[in-house]
């Protein structure tokens, strides 16, 4: 029983739950006495019903309305996934009575396992559905944060190596004459920036079907990002120019942060220094994870956001300046052939090229050819002679492999 001062229509809206008027009569029907229990109750059900009784009367005299409403099973019956029809069972707004603002109960989880999530109907209105969650073992969950745990002591300890490598002046840094301080800088300042062009890509692409008009004025670089790449073929031309930036940037941090021969700058055993050291799982661990994955991850959750700054604005406008320098064509090249192979034409959102034009391509892709061609002669040559950073007593035709 409670007490309902001012009764309202069941066809109101009550907050994120909208509810039906049409009752289809079911052997379900449950009669609630409670309106956050009824609540509870419609979320699964396609309509509803309610009659209005004579009031009772308690003990102290107090006139007390109550309503029986008759709740139906939807096309695709629900009720099998609760244990019982108890309404302290079912009504997952019993702890939130107290303070039930509109997103409070979206996505939390229920006493039985099902998350409240929010859908659309077909009028394009937001409801809640719940979607049953299985419980996860406890083994699972003990192996999931021990997962969770080691990654994060792992990075930890690789960034802490890499950075006592720079500092003791271990690292390649001291090749090229970088002191320390400057190293560790322009090391962290690179992972920044290869961060930025990991996560910028997929949200410049995923952005293509977005309609500009809905973000212009909420975030305004986005727009000027995504209005550049965009036209024509330029976003074609930025994964082209961005991917060659990305090894650019990778090669520079290696130049800062690789560890020189016999580095031990922590005093640890000999093996720890050689597999994480010598061998790069340090510097590995630590730009991928900081510099591409958790930049990626995040990114594909706030594609808005994530591009909304002039650094990424200067990293779109750089990437088409690689591609536009000719460096890369010959990869043109190679998608002409491939379309042939294929017999699938090569489309432009670009009107065809004049003669000026096709010049100005054609130069730059036997440029590009010429230049690629030079560097796999000096690198089949580097490998023949023993002169690479292959590993000692590899045979010269398994290098080149």
């Amino acid at each position: 029983d409670a007490e309902l001062t001012n009764p309202q229509p069941v066809s109101r809206r009550m907050e994120d739950t909208c509810i039906e008027t049409q009752l289809n009569a079911d052997d379900k029907s449950v009669r609630v006495d409670d309106i956050d229990d009824l609540r509870g109750l419609i979320l699964d059900s396609d309509s509803v019903d309610s009659d209005d009784l004579s009031y009772d009367t308690d003990g102290a005299g107090q006139n007390k309305k109550r309503s029986i409403f008759h709740i139906s099973r939807p096309s695709t019956p629900n009720f099998d996934r609760y244990p019982s029809n108890t309404l302290d069972e079912v009504n997952p707004f019993a702890s939130l009575r107290k303070d039930d603002e509109e997103d409070a109960s979206i996505g939390s989880e229920g006493d039985f396992g099902a998350k409240l999530l929010p859908q659309a109907d077909g009028r394009g209105d937001f409801g809640n559905v719940f979607e049953p969650t299985q419980g996860r073992n406890v083994l699972l969950a003990g192996l999931e944060t021990f997962k969770y745990l080691y990654s994060i002591a792992l990075l930890v300890f690789c960034v802490t190596l890499v950075m006592a490598g720079i500092f003791t002046k271990q690292s390649t840094a001291v090749n090229y004459n970088i002191p320390p301080v400057g190293a560790f800088f322009l090391f962290w300042f690179l992972i920044c920036w290869l961060a930025m062009m990991e996560g910028g890509q997929g949200c410049l692409v995923g952005l293509q079907p977005i309609e500009k008009s809905k973000y212009a004025e909420s975030h305004p670089k986005t727009l000027k990002s995504t209005s550049v790449t965009q036209k024509g073929n330029n976003m074609e031309r930025f994964i082209l120019g961005r991917q060659f930036l990305v090894v650019l940037v990778m090669f520079l941090i290696n130049t800062c942060g690789s560890a020189i021969k016999d580095a031990d700058p922590l005093g640890l055993p000999k093996s720890i220094n050689s597999i994480f050291l010598t061998n790069g799982v340090a510097m590995m661990i630590t730009a991928i994870v900081i510099g591409q994955l958790t930049s990626q991850v995040n990114a594909a959750l706030c594609m808005l956001d994530f591009v909304n700054n002039y650094f990424m604005l200067l990293t779109t406008y750089v990437s088409l300046a690689i591609e536009y320098s000719g460096l890369l064509h010959c990869v043109y090249l190679v998608q002409i052939g491939f379309a042939a192979v294929t017999g699938t034409p090569v489309e432009s959102k670009e009107s065809p090229r004049g003669i000026i034009d096709n010049i100005f391509f054609w130069g730059r892709v036997l440029m590009s050819t010429t230049i690629l061609c030079f560097a796999l002669a000096v690198t089949i040559k580097a490998l023949l002679t023993e002169q690479s950073g292959m590993y000692e007593g590899v045979p010269a035709a398994v290098s080149i492999i």
